[in-house]
């Protein structure tokens, strides 16, 4: 499954599993990421961010 999501995502820009796991953990109500969890998942986030205004352009 991982590897579908991962091709599709190509794509579609959609996010990669990876990155989508990674901010869900980090934004989870029942979960208490470390200062470094919560950084990690923001320069996910930011990458993926411009990748995909890139890709737009």
């Amino acid at each position: 499954m991982r590897k579908h999501f991962d091709k599709q995502s190509r794509k579609q820009v959609v996010m990669s599993f990876k990155t989508v796991s990674m901010i869900s953990k980090a934004l989870h109500p029942d979960s208490k990421p470390s200062d470094h969890d919560r950084a990690e998942a923001f320069k996910a986030f930011s990458g993926w961010k411009a990748d995909r205004n890139a890709a737009e352009r």
